[in-house]
Formats: structure tokens, C-alpha cells, sequence
């Protein structure tokens, strides 16, 4: 039987096509009236997925570096409400951490940032949140960022998070058995100090979702 390519997965590769697409109109500066149109991306990487997808059918196996992508990173030294920022506008589960070396050393999820900002007894009480008005509460949590680092937002070295990281050639499932161990929404692919990129929870899922099952 000749073999194909399923529909499900074309779809997951359509999907990265049109967000690569949307990533690269958000962050590149608005063209001038006199400047040469850009190619479309679609023309240019339509052929290259169909190639992929039809590599994918016929026993490709997809490994980590396939779905590393560009991530936003965030210094030690860096301002903590920016970085508090960057996670809110990006809609980012979290950021990788890196050193004046540009080493990554742990990831930030935006959890650990709430964690942060609101104070303890609430945690432990949730109740006691009420006793903040919206606006009130947004204030006091915005102030405990002002002046901060992104060092202080985490925690202390013997509690802080074990940087999840794998090599570019480890498959989906050992991505998948790192972030769940480590319950992380982000995992670093890397071989020595060459970063592949980062891959999300929902981008594994997204893949591991598309892929074809027994037939009945």
C-alpha cells in the first residue's frame, strides 16, 4: 500500500507554518512604502512540510530538535517586572534563565512569579484574598516586582529548578518523560553549548496528539 501522509499531521505542520508566519509579521519592524515586498512564507515552506510530512509517513522519526523553537531568554541581572512582562504579553507558560555567560541555568514558569508576588498567608488561605480589592491587590503584586531581579524571583539555589534539558536527537516520549518528572511547560534542547531552541508542553502535545493510531 502506497504510503501517506495523515491528515492530522499535516494539519500540526500546517498550524507551525501559519504560527511561524505570525511570529515573524509580530516581531519584524513594519516595512517602509519604498521597500521590496516580502516573499511569502507559505510559497517558500510549503514544499519543505510536504517533504517532512511525506518523511514523517514512511517512518520518520521526529526527535527534539524537530520541535525546538525560538524562546524567549532572560538574564540573571534582568529587571524582574520585565521579565514578569514578557511572560503576561507573550502568553508564555514561563522563560528560560540564563547567566552573564549566556549559559541557561533554570527556567522561570510564570507560576513561581505568582508565587512570589502574593504574600504567603494568602497562599496558605486563600480565603484571605478577598480582603484585597482588584485593583488594591494588582498594585500591591506589581510593587513587590518593581526594583527586583530576576535572580530574586527564584528560588533559593538548593530548592531551585533543575534545568530540563535534553539532547537534540532524544525522541518524544523521553521529551515528554523529562517535563513530567520535572513538571516543567518547558524543556531545553541542547548538545554542549549549541541550544537547539525550547520546546512547550503544548506544542509535545500538539505533535504527540496528531500522531496516527491503529486503525480499526
Amino acid at each position: 500500500m502506497a504510503a501517506h501522509t495523515s491528515p492530522s499531521q499535516a494539519t500540526v505542520w500546517s498550524a507551525a507554518l501559519d504560527r511561524a508566519q505570525r511570529q515573524r509579521d509580530e516581531h519584524e519592524a513594519p516595512m517602509s512604502r519604498n521597500a521590496t515586498a516580502r516573499p511569502d512564507m507559505h510559497a517558500i515552506v510549503a514544499p519543505i512540510v510536504t517533504a517532512i510530512t511525506s518523511t514523517w509517513s514512511k517512518g520518520f522519526i521526529m526527535r527534539a530538535r524537530d520541535l525546538a523553537e525560538d524562546y524567549p531568554l532572560v538574564h540573571l541581572t534582568d529587571d524582574a517586572l520585565t521579565a514578569a512582562r514578557l511572560i503576561a504579553e507573550q502568553r508564555r507558560p514561563g522563560v528560560v534563565v540564563v547567566d552573564a555567560d549566556g549559559r541557561p541555568v533554570t527556567v522561570l514558569p510564570g507560576s513561581q512569579v505568582l508565587r512570589f508576588i502574593i504574600p504567603g498567608y494568602v497562599q496558605e488561605d486563600p480565603s484571605l484574598a478577598r480582603v484585597y480589592d482588584e485593583r488594591g491587590g494588582a498594585e500591591a503584586c506589581v510593587s513587590k516586582l518593581e526594583g527586583r531581579t530576576v535572580k530574586e524571583l527564584l528560588p533559593s539555589k538548593e530548592k531551585r529548578y533543575e534545568l530540563p534539558n535534553v539532547s537534540g536527537d532524544a525522541t518524544l516520549i523521553e521529551c515528554a518523560a523529562m517535563m513530567a518528572r520535572l513538571h516543567s511547560p518547558l524543556l531545553l534542547v541542547s548538545d554542549g553549548d549549541t541550544v537547539h531552541g525550547v520546546v512547550t508542553t503544548s506544542h509535545l502535545l500538539e505533535v504527540i496528539l496528531a500522531t496516527p493510531g491503529k486503525t480499526p
